[in-house]
């Protein structure tokens, strides 16, 4: 039986704004993927059938980071976001997750990725000392995810969970109902 899940340490690196980079993350969401269907009409009045859509949509990336106190990291990357409407090409970018025990289990790279949000930075004076944190969204084109069974990277497994965007066309000869 499989471990459960626990919170863990979290890293989110890319090299889209022309230099490798690495943030330390409070949290994240692992995005979701669906595919839409479309209601195929039967002959029977009563009841219809379902098919599978044609484009899988992906969630967007949320990451929420640790800001540093002289604002560093979140003035820098409004001023890189700022920077991307000129830009012509994109990059990937990636998050670690690691176990309770600070082991690397799982790479989860992001192809092609966007940032579309900066988000806001909530300062307080209610005198507790809590970290100060800002969401940053970016969209993608798909991603893949790499199962990290050792520190030597020729022994990883990857899962092939890259997915087309698209679904592909039913043969000829397949019925659908």
């Amino acid at each position: 039986m499989a471990n459960q899940a626990l919170d863990s340490n979290i890293i989110f690196g890319t090299d889209l704004f022309g230099y490798e980079t690495t943030y330390s993350v409070q949290t994240v969401n692992l995005p979701g993927v669906s595919l839409g269907y479309s209601e195929v009409p039967s002959r029977y009045d009563v009841l219809n059938g379902k098919t599978a859509g044609r484009n899988l949509e992906y969630n967007p990336l949320t990451i929420t980071i640790l800001c540093d106190e002289d604002m560093e990291i979140w003035s820098g990357l409004v001023k890189d976001v700022l920077s991307m409407k000129n830009l012509d090409s994109l990059s990937d970018g990636w998050i670690i997750l690691q176990d309770s025990t600070g082991k690397t289990k799982q790479k989860i790279t992001y192809r092609n990725i966007l940032p579309v949000a900066v988000g806001d930075i909530q300062y307080s004076s209610t005198g507790e000392n809590t970290e100060l944190t800002f969401d940053m969204e970016l969209v993608y084109d798909y991603y893949t995810i790499e199962e990290i069974t050792s520190l030597n990277d020729a022994e990883n497994v990857a899962l092939d969970i890259e997915v087309p965007t698209e679904v592909q066309e039913p043969e000829a000869d397949e019925t659908v109902i």
